[in-house]
């Protein structure tokens, strides 16, 4: 028998300044559920909406017997985590609105629909080792194979195609032919649960990022001005 409270306190995208309460679905196992979750609840007459668990207890306002049932848990692993939750907490506090609407605005517009939240697998190119002991000479001749081939080192993660096709024209056949040559890679990029959807991973700067990051901190007994020069994606943030 579990200990867990089983009344769900959810947002819902509306002006209402309040949380709604619900039961568990029928058979559910309620130690699967954890605040930031999604969920289909039954809202008004005949009508659905989705919503998301702010929190989970044991009270309510209203007597259990006049709770609904939640109609559907979308998420099995929350989509946001506590610490999110309460930064849209704040929020709403802080700019006196609606939590419901704050947590509903800061989704995609699918995602808060109702629509799963699952990463789609894509192919992504990336840079061989073969193309670190490679000589510049080695492609004097082939100026997009060189310019190709020094775009992509700047994504040590991979770089998927629509990237390289926002930068290059006509860049099939210079990936080809660094293919050919062992200087490019294609591999699938790893799915990750909806629960990772908002964790933040160690960066692990490349040469370049580690030398800007030395000389900015050298000087930072000192006023100085540094700007970080480089192409979308190639790592300024980090």
């Amino acid at each position: 028998m579990s200990l867990r409270p089983c009344i769900l306190r959810v947002a819902l995208h509306t002006p209402l300044r309040r949380l709604f309460d619900y039961l568990p679905p029928i058979d559910c196992n309620i130690n699967a559920l954890a605040p930031g979750q999604r969920m289909r609840v039954p809202f008004g007459k005949g009508k659905e909406r989705v919503g998301m668990i702010v929190k989970i207890t044991d009270k309510s306002e209203i007597e259990s017997y006049k709770l609904k049932h939640v109609l559907e848990i979308i998420d099995e692993q929350p989509i946001y985590t506590q610490k999110h939750l309460n930064l849209l907490e704040w929020a709403s506090h802080y700019y006196h609105h609606p939590l419901g609407e704050i947590i509903f605005t800061t989704l995609p517009s699918l995602l808060s629909k109702g629509s799963p939240a699952v990463l789609k697998k894509e192919n992504l190119w990336r840079t061989t080792p073969a193309s670190v002991a490679s000589s510049p000479e080695s492609l004097k001749h082939a100026k997009k194979q060189a310019a190709l081939l020094d775009f992509i080192k700047y994504f040590p993660e991979g770089v998927s195609s629509e990237r390289i096709q926002e930068k290059f024209t006509l860049w099939r056949p210079s990936l080809n032919a660094l293919i050919e040559k062992g200087f490019i890679e294609e591999f699938a990029s790893q799915t990750s649960n909806p629960g990772d959807l908002h964790k933040t991973q160690d960066v692990r700067l490349n040469s370049t990022q580690k030398q800007a990051v030395n000389t900015i901190s050298s000087a930072k007994d000192h006023r100085q001005t540094f700007l970080l020069h480089g192409v979308t994606g190639s790592g300024k943030t980090e």
